[in-house]
């Protein structure tokens, strides 16, 4: 007679088999981006891969017919299910020039997101202000992610007890001029010191999840 736990492993391992089966068909990277990262992104690492098996900084994936590339954040993959998540880090503004990025009223990021969707990825985008405040919340978010999907709550119940992470109104190119005039990623950034605001290369404020299967 089957107990209880062992017809839930049993799910698992079903859903598990099904999902390594269409993540078969995921786009993979094709390689490391040389593109310098910031002193927040390095932190937000130490996070990831505390909570998560398979985690890597920078994947670089080949658009194609362009000659360009996207550099994902941070990927992380749930090695059971072949699940793979793209996590992105949104900054309001690019240190060095002050240009807005990542604004609700632009499509960039619509079609990026909408090409690591084809490519049978998931995509979460955090803020930057989010992951240097709340990274242990942004990881649980992720853990939720892959709990949603695969039915795996290992993850989760790591961080069980930290609290949900709190939704951020998305800005408009305006309102990142705004935050770009009054520097408002030092008043979060500070503490790695006004540099790192120019570290990053830049290129939808969150917690954003997009998915499709």
């Amino acid at each position: 007679m089957q107990t209880i736990s062992q017809t839930v492993k049993i799910d698992l391992q079903h859903r598990n088999r099904s999902l390594k089966d269409l993540m078969s068909l995921r786009v993979s990277s094709t390689g490391i981006s040389q593109a310098r990262q910031g002193v927040s992104e390095e932190r937000f690492l130490q996070y990831l891969q505390r909570y998560f098996e398979k985690v890597v900084q920078a994947a670089e994936f080949k658009i194609p017919s362009s000659r360009r590339s996207y550099s994902a954040d941070f990927i992380v993959i749930h090695t059971l299910s072949g699940l793979g998540i793209d996590v992105e880090i949104d900054e309001p503004y690019a240190g060095k020039s002050k240009k807005p990025t990542h604004c609700c009223d632009a499509d960039s990021d619509l079609r990026r997101n909408q090409l690591f969707l084809e490519w049978n990825w998931i995509v979460v985008r955090f803020t930057e202000k989010q992951a240097v405040q709340a990274p242990l919340s942004c990881c649980k978010f992720v853990a939720r992610a892959i709990a949603e999907v695969t039915g795996d709550r290992s993850f989760l119940e790591q961080l069980k007890t930290e609290p949900d992470l709190l939704s951020v109104k998305p800005w408009t190119t305006r309102e990142a001029r705004a935050m770009a005039k009054s520097n408002y990623r030092l008043t979060y950034l500070g503490k790695f010191g006004a540099d790192s605001v120019c570290d990053r290369v830049s290129s939808e404020p969150s917690p954003t999840l997009i998915k499709k299967f």
